[in-house]
């Protein structure tokens, strides 16, 4: 359940094999926007780890947070995160 005064982005990657199935991360909720980074940019696999530094979905978090900045999103493969 969401606090009902607070708004939620929810980023889930169909790559993602340690979440499964990938929309357990999809809620319904009037305060919630869901976002599958593949239908962002379906070149990028991020998978669990590679999400936290992908620059596809610091764009999204960063507009979320942001929505009068308006962040470019790029688009390109995902990259392995540094160490994995």
């Amino acid at each position: 359940m969401y606090a009902p005064t607070v708004d939620y982005i929810n980023i889930v990657t169909t790559a993602d094999t340690q979440v499964q199935p990938y929309t357990s991360g999809i809620r319904a909720a009037s305060n919630a926007e869901n976002i599958v980074l593949e239908d962002i940019c379906p070149i990028n696999l991020s998978g669990h780890l590679s999400v936290s530094v992908d620059p596809t979905v610091a764009a999204l978090v960063l507009n979320a947070l942001d929505p009068g900045a308006s962040h470019p999103v790029p688009c390109a493969p995902a990259q392995a995160p540094p160490g994995v």
